[in-house]
């Protein structure tokens, strides 16, 4: 519906956009964007309908924005396989006091381009949706190593999702691809799936900090879960981790702090398994922590003959 290329200082404020055929407002290779007090809102039915998409963008401020969409609500990306001759990376990205609603992604930052996604700070969002925040540098058509994702803060957020957040590296992702320095504090998320942070076994995610985050579990797990066994390839768009039988699930993690995370279990079902699961991963801290078990699965109903 609004789309910008290669503009500067760029100001949208106060304004109403509807029922647009695909996305809504795309800034591509721009810099000093800021969007204020927009409201959008996309038929939920809507291909490609994503809410604000900046897309290889510098110092770029997006607040007190309400976006209700198909799509992904806000993607970041460095890279879009129509204009490959100028791609570059995107950075310095603020996003505060919006309401996101989403049949996708809250948020997405990266999935698409090679060039870095760096600086990126969330804080005071509520996220409704069916995903909350996805993080992840994958090798998807046109991308040749992956997108090198550091320095992302997210803070006093609130989620009401179905899977609340996934930060993945794609197994075919080659450095300089990666993500580093992730910090996530005060987060009360309500969700039915759990918390995903999977690196890959040549590159792990690096430097992780988890501080007063509460995971609320509540709603019927998917009954053809991994189990035991999780496969080392795990599809980075998200439907395997559905299937992932642990509120917060880490693999190939370097450098990793949790800190007052708590763990709830509402009335669930499924084959859970744990709270947290850490393996192949190194230095991990847990402080004043409480990770409870699952509640058991019901008994099996018993027939009964005379």
């Amino acid at each position: 519906m609004v789309a910008f290329y290669d503009c500067e200082h760029i100001t949208i404020k106060g304004i109403h956009l509807r029922h647009s055929p695909m996305y809504n407002i795309m800034a591509y290779c721009c810099t000093d964007v800021r969007i204020t007090d927009v409201n959008i809102f996309n038929h939920p039915s809507t291909p490609n309908g994503d809410g604000i998409d900046p897309i290889c963008c510098h110092d770029v401020h997006i607040h007190g924005c309400t976006i209700e969409t198909a799509d992904d609500s806000i993607a970041i990306y460095s890279g879009f396989a129509i204009a490959a001759n100028d791609i570059r990376s995107c950075e310095n990205i603020v996003i505060s006091d919006c309401i996101l609603r989403s049949r996708c992604n809250g948020i997405r930052i990266g999935y698409a381009g090679d060039k870095p996604i760096r600086n990126i700070v969330v804080h005071d969002v509520i996220i409704e949706a069916r995903a909350g925040i996805a993080i992840q540098s994958a090798c998807p058509y046109n991308v040749k190593h992956g997108t090198p994702i550091e320095h992302i803060m997210l803070s006093n957020m609130i989620m009401h999702v179905a899977r609340p957040l996934l930060v993945i590296i794609d197994p075919r992702s080659a450095k300089p691809a990666g993500i580093r320095h992730l910090a996530m504090d005060n987060m009360m998320i309500y969700a039915r799936m759990g918390i995903g942070l999977i690196g890959s076994p040549t590159i792990p995610i690096e430097a992780v900090t988890l501080n007063r985050l509460k995971l609320q579990i509540a709603g019927a797990m998917r009954t053809d879960g991994f189990g035991a066994a999780i496969p080392e390839k795990i599809n980075f768009m998200g439907s395997d981790a559905d299937k992932i039988p642990h509120a917060i699930y880490c693999r190939h993690l370097r450098n990793v702090t949790m800190t007052d995370v708590r763990v709830e279990w509402g009335v669930c079902s499924g084959p859970w398994q744990s709270a947290l699961l850490v393996e192949k991963s190194s230095d991990t801290a847990i402080e004043r922590c409480i990770l409870p078990s699952p509640p058991p699965l019901p008994a099996p109903l018993t027939a009964c003959t005379e």
